[in-house]
């Protein structure tokens, strides 16, 4: 199974460069005419770290929506199911 932050997922979406600290955010702003596309797709592997967080880019893991890939789920391994309404 591969879990992903479903906001943060954007930043993939929209070619986006997701800074890790205040600071880099602060240089992609300054410098984003130069942005290589290495370090753009290298940024978007914090999508998969549950854990980043950055204040004004992420919300804490509690309030987050986290999506999932699985190539099958069995029938008897779902407990439930619920309507999915993004923001």
């Amino acid at each position: 199974m591969l879990l992903s932050d479903f906001d943060l997922w954007h930043y993939v979406l929209n070619r986006w460069y997701l800074p890790q600290t205040p600071s880099e955010a602060k240089d992609e702003l300054e410098d984003a005419a130069r942005l290589r596309t290495r370090r753009l797709t290298r940024s978007w592997r914090r999508i998969f770290d549950l854990d980043f967080y950055l204040e004004g880019v992420s919300v804490p893991r509690s309030e987050r929506s986290i999506q999932a890939t699985v190539w099958q789920v069995p029938l008897g391994a779902i407990r439930s199911a619920r309507v999915f309404r993004a923001r």
